[in-house]
């Protein structure tokens, strides 16, 4: 599988926060899901722990952010993406 495949990430807005999906693990591996403000502060880290191969959810809680642009990076392994999401209330 090539490694761009190994995540996909999927974030639904909903009311009381954004949930951010984890696809495909292909093998058991420590995963971080770290998410950032515009200024690079980390504000979260979701996931940090090793994680079964097979699909995942993990759920994060965006409603106490303040309205703006943020960042998550998914290390995975050698796998590393960083992707933007916007919080609206």
């Amino acid at each position: 599988m090539p490694i761009s495949e190994m995540l996909l990430p999927e974030f639904e807005h909903e009311m009381a926060g954004t949930r951010k999906s984890l696809e495909r693990v292909p093998e058991e591996m420590f995963v971080t899901v770290t998410v950032t403000n515009a200024l690079g502060q980390v504000i979260a880290t979701p996931v940090n722990n090793v994680v079964i191969a097979g699909p995942h959810t993990t759920s994060f809680d965006a409603s106490k952010l303040a309205d703006g642009t943020y960042f998550y990076t998914i290390h995975a392994g050698s796998f590393t993406q960083t992707e933007k999401m916007t919080v609206t209330k």
